[in-house]
């Protein structure tokens, strides 16, 4: 489907019914660079991000969702499975949007820390999790939601714990999500009005 919609918007560029097409993947943007198409790049005001159930345990802990966040290698995301198209999220705001701190440092990759975490919070062996995800990519995802449960799932289990994925078509993982299914969640937001609060209030 997508690839349809970027021969249309290539043909209409190259036939001249358009002058400007956007939406495209990076995989699309190189592609019409070699076509000698103009392509302008610009970070997106928009957030993808691994959601927690916190009432779930043990999710419910604080502890615990810290190790989660030191054993994602975000970098490793970011330049190897999304292709450096992407920047490394600091907090709940991307760049671009009133009060976003470029100077606020996410917590470090540290997978024997988490490790070290999990233990003091009573799960020396880890435990297991249910992660739920979307089939296919989303704008603020171009590998696709099982492509990055995967690679969670891979640098999750090196701080032990282990991570199932269940991914659904949009609109049945928009049911899943409503009831509460798994105790995590991949999922992203594009602004509507670049307000702050269409971030801080909507998420």
């Amino acid at each position: 489907m997508e690839s349809h919609r970027l021969i249309a918007g290539f043909l209409a560029l190259k036939l001249g019914l358009v002058d400007v097409i956007d939406g495209i993947t990076p995989p699309d943007s190189r592609l019409l660079e070699q076509s000698n198409c103009l392509v302008l790049n610009k970070p997106g005001l928009d957030l993808n991000y691994l959601g927690f159930f916190t009432e779930k345990a043990p999710l419910d802990n604080p502890a615990i969702r810290k190790a989660i966040a030191m054993s994602i290698d975000r970098e490793q995301i970011v330049t190897g499975l999304l292709g450096g198209t992407t920047l490394e999220a600091n907090g709940p705001l991307p760049p671009g949007v009133q009060g976003y701190d470029p100077a606020i440092r996410p917590l470090p990759y540290d997978p024997a820390g988490a490790r070290e975490l999990l233990s003091h919070s009573g799960y020396p062996e880890g435990f297991e999790i249910t992660i739920v995800t979307y089939k296919l990519t989303r704008p603020y995802n171009p590998a696709g939601g099982e492509k990055l449960a995967a690679a969670l799932q891979l640098d999750l289990a090196r701080a032990g714990v282990k991570a199932n994925i269940k991914a659904y078509p949009w609109n049945q993982y928009k049911e899943a999500l409503l009831n509460k299914e798994g105790n995590a969640f991949l999922y992203g937001w594009i602004s509507d009005n670049c307000d702050p609060d269409n971030f801080l209030y909507t998420l």
